[in-house]
């Protein structure tokens, strides 16, 4: 009896392990995280710093996606701006929010555009609150005239909303045309 139940054991480990091995592999992020400094009055209102990871993909010939290193990358709002080269790690400011502040205070939009290859694209991040779960790529758009729409809702009780932090997200993924 033992020796049939440590023989499915492993048999279930293998074939978890054989299915994580085939699932897609990111590329490895060589460079140090960038810290990134809020901008003019919203500086006032950052209260922490979460990581966010940019990543950039084209298409292959079967239409599925396949991440690219190397793109140049430009992160531009009201609060923050950097240059970075995909794949890279952010560490970009979160902002207190509430009734006392303007629009609860939440940051504006980023668009990261990023160009690679003759390739180019945008994306834009519109922050969410801490644990909200929802992705924070509202838009993806390629210059060429395509565009991707990926979004995820997530309703927020009024408590939530009101009481975390605004964040720009987790990760970014920018497709290239």
């Amino acid at each position: 009896m033992m020796a049939a139940r440590n023989l499915c054991v492993a048999a279930l480990l293998g074939s978890t392990l054989a299915l994580t091995a085939c699932g897609p592999q990111n590329a490895e992020i060589t460079q140090s995280d960038l810290h990134v400094q809020a901008a003019g009055p919203a500086k006032d209102r950052v209260v922490g710093a979460l990581p966010l990871v940019v990543r950039t993909y084209v298409k292959d010939s079967d239409g599925k996606d396949k991440e690219v290193s190397g793109a140049t990358c430009r992160f531009q709002s009201r609060e923050v701006s950097a240059k970075v080269t995909s794949p890279r790690r952010l560490v970009l400011p979160t902002y207190a929010q509430g009734a006392r502040f303007k629009d609860r205070g939440a940051p504006a939009p980023v668009i990261v555009s990023c160009r690679g290859d003759g390739r180019k694209g945008a994306t834009r991040i519109t922050p969410v609150p801490i644990g909200s779960g929802a992705n924070t790529t509202d838009k993806s758009t390629a210059y060429s005239g395509g565009t991707s729409l990926n979004v995820n809702t997530t309703s927020l009780t009024r408590r939530m909303a009101s009481a975390n932090p605004w964040m720009y997200g987790v990760e970014v993924k920018v497709v290239l045309k």
